[in-house]
């Protein structure tokens, strides 16, 4: 049917017929059909051309229930065409194929274009500058969705922003976070990227962000430091999206950027080309921007080593930092007397030292004037990843630390120990400066066959070569043929070395030695092994280790052990008599139990070992310990707690300790044996121990943790980050310590008695930072006598240095 005889009837609504439009338009259609039957398709047209349709299958009736007329929008994006008149069509054909048409003109006019004005200002806070960005919408149109995006050369942003409302004022601010990443592949060229929001016709906002400043590597030289290389500009009014690159920079002279390091005495050095090894890009920016935080709060600046110094040598990265150096003579001029390094990274990021023999130790980096002695206070942040880095930075800007709450945990001992005479010294000192302490003795939780063992050991050493001969016949005779001695064997014609080097191969191991080997080699084997201690050192190990839980066939049972107390503590060799010992029908013969040989105790312990004679060893036991030099006596309130299992006793230790530390303690102090991933028998962080870290709380505080203990400051598989080595220092960094101290060798045992009772809080300040007392703590007992010199090599801080600095 031709179109003007059409029976569909269409209206359009809007625009106005001749109407000034811009931008998007909707275009509404009211339609009816005369003859009442359905519609399936229309069609909205510019010009002739298509820009919407609308169908239906199966069709549509157009009688409208809540209105007259059935109404179809279309919307016409009129920025797509020039200014001018356009023509606009609504097409719609009914079931039959029948065609409506109606017509209206529209004048196209171009929009209001946006007029923004943006000015920079850039003043200097000290050691970092703070950058605002003024921005005015001089114009009539609003526009929205505004992003920023700046670029800086040799400046580390941060993420968060101030941004207000000129109206307002800067007090007005509302701080939000931005995206910071580097560009152009390089580490020094650093993006910050943040929503801006509207900008409505006429008003105006600012926006205002902080750049730290980056030292960078003579081996990778830096053009003149500017903020804002670039600036990008994008937004969108009704009609249009736009993006802009705006000429903004603020170009500083060396002179300038030289007045905010020299401000500063906190360098914070890293190798980011080496963080992305292990890292994504992301990841690393994100670390980097929590360290720009911590930057701007401990007045620091940025170190970038090259990856090509840190390939070299160790000593490549301390020219750096060494007295008329590069960066030593950027930084601030106390630099070299009160000055802060902190280390981002393990050693797989920046290299530590093996000096004099001892493992990852920075404190070489400490000595700026060659003259061996510190003169920086050195943290290094440990963690296997970014994420992991940023943990210890966050607990340091956290912060919440009073210096004054102390748990001291003395480890377990085994027989020649002072954990605990010594902790209970070391309390009474920190007491006496006014600090609070609690003190856990992780001994006290222990086994009855610990017990028993340390008893015997107790009373096996030291003794003569007579006894230990002895002693050695007695054990290679209970282990037996083939590897210990035949049964009625005569041994006499050994010497006690011989016997003891017999028993070390058999139950320590020596290698591929073989008995006729280790019985020419027995002297030289004697003093190698013996720790020091010769004879006796060797035979304590053998003990130990026979005594001990080994699912060895020689291995002693709990009543043997009792039995073999027992007889130790009999008269003439102890204090028990006849008449607290009793008798015993052995093989239908009455006898006295004082009257037997060791080995008749030995071999009728099944018969003679009553719970009444068993919780006599067990009391003979405690009473060896308490005798013992090395313990000094019982300490009210503690008491011996005995489980049923070794891993009982772990669980109970650790969370004696955790229960504790979750009351809230600024300081953690571990006074014991330990290794790497461990504080011996008290904390492990192998989540899958009896003794885990996992769960540890400080009660909402950020607690600085002193190890003195063997090995629990060495954090690193030196090949790469591996998550199979443990690491106790990281292991407290990761719940919540902010600093953690420690060893990365064995400690000998007297400096860490020194330590505990007096040495470390001669030095302890409650006001002072971290890194100021340990640099206290090194300098003074350095002084003592030259046997110190070693701890100043292997005791290291990580963490923040400054932590503390009030």
């Amino acid at each position: 049917m031709p179109v003007e005889r059409s029976p569909i009837s269409i209206r359009i609504a809007s625009p106005d017929d001749r109407e000034n439009v811009t931008g998007i338009v909707n275009v509404s259609a009211e339609i009816e059909h005369e003859l009442g039957l359905c519609i399936d398709l229309i069609e909205f047209q510019a010009d002739g051309t298509v820009f919407q349709t609308q169908s239906f299958s199966p069709a549509i009736a157009v009688e409208s229930i809540l209105a007259p007329f059935f109404v179809a929008v279309g919307r016409w994006d009129s920025s797509a065409v020039s200014p001018g008149e356009h023509i606009i069509n609504v097409r719609v054909r009914d079931e039959a194929g029948n065609w409506g048409i109606a017509s209206r003109r529209a004048i196209v006019v171009a929009p209001p274009q946006p007029d923004i004005t943006i000015s920079r200002e850039v003043r200097r806070i000290g050691n970092y500058f703070e950058v605002t960005l003024h921005l005015t919408n001089n114009s009539e149109v609003d526009i929205r969705d505004v992003v920023l995006a700046d670029t800086s050369r040799g400046f580390q942003y941060l993420e968060k922003f101030r941004i207000w409302h000129d109206r307002v004022g800067e007090a007005g601010a509302v701080v939000r976070e931005g995206r910071v990443s580097r560009t152009s592949g390089s580490h020094v060229l650093t993006r910050i990227e943040f929503p801006f929001g509207t900008l409505n016709a006429g008003e105006a906002k600012s926006v205002s962000f902080q750049a730290v400043p980056i030292l960078t590597d003579p081996f990778d030289p830096l053009p003149n430091p500017v903020i804002g290389t670039e600036l990008t500009l994008s937004y969108a009014t009704a009609a249009q999206v736009y993006k802009e690159i705006v000429a903004l920079p603020h170009g500083l002279s060396f002179a300038e950027f030289a007045e905010a390091t020299h401000a500063s005495d906190y360098l914070i050095m890293t190798c980011p080309e080496k963080l992305d090894l292990y890292n994504t890009a992301q990841e690393t920016d994100s670390l980097l921007v929590k360290m720009a935080e911590l930057a701007v709060a401990r007045q620091g600046v940025f170190g970038y080593i090259s990856s090509l110094r840190r390939t070299i040598e160790t000593n490549y990265i301390k020219d750096l930092l060494e007295r008329g150096c590069v960066w030593n003579t950027q930084m601030s001029p106390d630099w070299n007397n009160q000055g802060y390094l902190l280390i981002v990274g393990e050693s797989e990021i920046v290299p530590s030292y093996t000096w004099m023999g001892v493992p990852l130790s920075d404190y070489p980096f400490a000595s700026t004037t060659g003259d061996g002695l510190p003169e920086l206070r050195v943290g290094r942040i440990v963690g296997d990843t970014a994420a992991e880095l940023i943990i210890p930075i966050e607990n340091s800007l956290q912060g919440v630390y009073y210096a004054r709450q102390v748990l001291l945990v003395s480890g377990p001992e085994d027989t020649w120990e002072k954990n605990i005479m010594n902790s209970e010294i070391g309390l009474r000192t920190l007491t006496g400066l006014g600090l609070a302490g609690e003190l856990i003795h992780t001994e006290f939780w222990t086994t009855q066959r610990a017990m028993l063992t340390e008893g015997i050991r107790i009373k096996k050493s030291p003794q003569d070569q007579a006894k230990l001969k002895e002693l050695a016949i007695f054990l290679l005779q209970r282990i037996g043929s083939p590897d210990g001695a035949a049964a009625g064997q005569d041994l006499a014609g050994y010497s006690a070395n011989q016997l003891a080097a017999w028993l070390y191969k058999v139950v320590v191991g020596l290698g591929s030695l073989t008995l006729e080997n280790v019985l020419t080699d027995a002297d030289a084997i004697i003093t190698a092994e013996g720790n020091g201690q010769g004879l006796n050192g060797v035979m304590w190990r053998n003990l130990q280790d026979m005594t001990g839980e080994n699912g060895q066939p020689y291995e002693f049972s709990l009543t043997e052990l009792a039995a073999w107390l027992l007889w130790e503590e009999t008269f003439p060799r102890g204090p028990l008599t006849s008449a607290e010992l009793g008798e015993a029908d052995l093989g239908g013969t009455r006898r006295q139990l004082a009257e037997l040989t060791l080995e008749d105790w030995i071999s009728w312990s099944d018969r003679t070992i009553t719970p009444y004679l068993t919780d006599l060893a067990i009391g003979r036991a405690q009473s060896i310990q308490a005798a013992s030099p090395s313990r000094g006596g019982y300490y009210p309130p503690w008491n011996y707690q005995y489980r049923r299992t070794y891993n009982d006793v772990l669980q109970e230790r650790s969370q004696a300790v955790k229960t504790a530390a979750a009351r809230g303690v600024d300081l953690v102090i571990f006074y014991g044996h330990g290794n790497p991933g461990s504080w011996g028998g008290v904390l492990d962080e192998n989540a899958l121990s009896d003794c885990t870290i996992s769960g540890i709380s400080f009660g909402g505080r950020n607690p600085v943790v002193a190890a003195f203990s063997c090995l629990t400051g060495h954090y690193d598989d030196v090949d790469g980050p591996d998550p199979a080595i443990y690491s106790i220092s990281e292991g407290f960094l990761q719940h919540g310590a902010a600093v953690y101290m420690g060893a990365t060798k064995i400690m000998g045992y007297g400096k860490m008695d020194e330590l505990t009772k007096e040495q470390f809080w001669l030095s302890w300040d409650r006001s002072d930072s971290v890194g100021n007392i340990l640099h206290d703590l090194k300098m003074r007992v350095n002084l003592l006598d030259s046997s110190w010199y070693e701890f100043l090599i292997y005791y290291n801080l990580y963490g923040d240095p400054k932590y503390g600095m009030r």
